[in-house]
């Protein structure tokens, strides 16, 4: 296979599972990737710490912190035989036909404001008082 076309496959495989189009995969999407190529596997969380325990180890200078893994750390992982690309490409139903080469802009901010209203709802706090659950009985 040409390497331009493992490159596309990557980026699509990529694209898809960087939800929140940060441009890294962080341990969460990592995992979410490892179970969606892996549908018949019934990986325990210990596997999959395991797993990414062992992407943070061989593959550090392709992690940027917290953030997670970039688009050249997945390639090198399919590169190294980490992965099968081809099934796991097919494994996940893409296709290149339809590939212009990268996920449209549109696209992509939809991901983003999707995970920035999802995260949004996770920090909401209570602006009036009333508005607090009342945890503690009063008279």
């Amino acid at each position: 296979m040409s390497s331009s076309i493992r490159l596309r496959k990557v980026n699509k495989i990529f694209k898809r599972f960087d939800v929140n189009g940060d441009e890294r995969l962080s341990r969460q999407e990592m995992a979410n990737l490892i179970f969606a190529v892996n549908p018949r596997v019934k990986f325990s969380e210990e596997q999959i710490k395991a797993i990414l325990d062992e992407v943070s180890r061989t593959y550090p200078d392709f992690i940027d912190g917290e953030k997670g893994l970039r688009l050249d750390g997945l390639l090198r992982t399919y590169d190294d035989g980490a992965g099968d690309l081809d099934r796991d490409f097919d494994t996940l139903g893409m296709d290149l036909r339809s590939d212009s080469g990268s996920e449209e802009e549109p696209e992509k901010e939809k991901k983003k404001k999707k995970y920035q209203k999802r995260k949004d709802e996770e920090e909401e706090v209570p602006e009036k008082e009333e508005e607090m659950p009342l945890l503690l009985g009063t008279s």
